[in-house]
């Protein structure tokens, strides 16, 4: 019986080693190196199905879209300046809560801070080591006059020197830091007695011009 075995692994060793240019050898497992190619509409081996038919999951999202609240959303507007004012009728799609804005303050701390400064006055650690020049502070008429959906455009698109947030964030994330940047311009208004409702009904400016 040994000698069955050795002269058997002797056998599989030479017939393995039996390679050359014309011949690479023996594949003892072709499973492992060839995949089964599947035809659409075939007979399906395993599943309830009985053909190859196979459907995404419950609640997958489309790519390019992010789901806010009640619906996908999907960012279609252009990035031109027809596009930058179109922006203007687009309202912020999420409530504004508490945890909005601080979901919001953590996103603008990482992403936008390093250039427009913790407080939004242009002032970032980039612009403070003399890497770039410093952007528009969010406390003058033509900031406070831009919509939420021009900001949110901006984010998206990036204007003049600022790039383009759209990889970095979802739209569901630009949403947020637009909540967050507008809670600071409120802040401030407040200290002036004023608020930005009443301040974007009084300054009607030409945007394109903005940033």
């Amino acid at each position: 019986m040994k000698k069955s075995y050795f002269l058997l692994i002797v056998t599989a060793a030479l017939l393995g080693g039996c390679a050359s240019e014309d011949h690479p050898g023996y594949i003892w497992y072709p499973d492992m190196f060839t995949s089964i190619a599947w035809e659409p509409l075939d007979e399906a081996p395993f599943g309830s199905d009985s053909a190859m038919r196979f459907y995404p999951p419950d609640g997958v999202i489309p790519y390019g879209s992010e789901q806010i609240t009640d619906g996908y959303y999907q960012y279609t507007i252009p990035n031109t300046p027809e596009g930058y004012e179109q922006a203007r009728a687009i309202k912020n799609p999420l409530p504004k809560t508490e945890e909005v804005i601080a979901k919001g303050k953590q996103l603008y701390e990482i992403y936008c801070a390093p250039c427009h400064g913790t407080t939004g006055e242009g002032n970032g650690t980039v612009v403070e080591i003399g890497g770039f020049p410093p952007p528009p502070t969010y406390y003058q008429d033509r900031i406070y006059a831009l919509s939420d959906g021009q900001i949110f455009h901006v984010i998206t698109y990036g204007k003049n020197l600022m790039g383009a947030f759209n990889y970095q964030l979802s739209p569901r994330e630009r949403w947020e830091v637009v909540h967050y940047i507008r809670h600071l311009q409120e802040q401030r208004l407040k200290k002036e007695g004023k608020s930005l409702a009443d301040y974007q009904q009084t300054h009607q400016i030409d945007t394109l011009k903005t940033l």
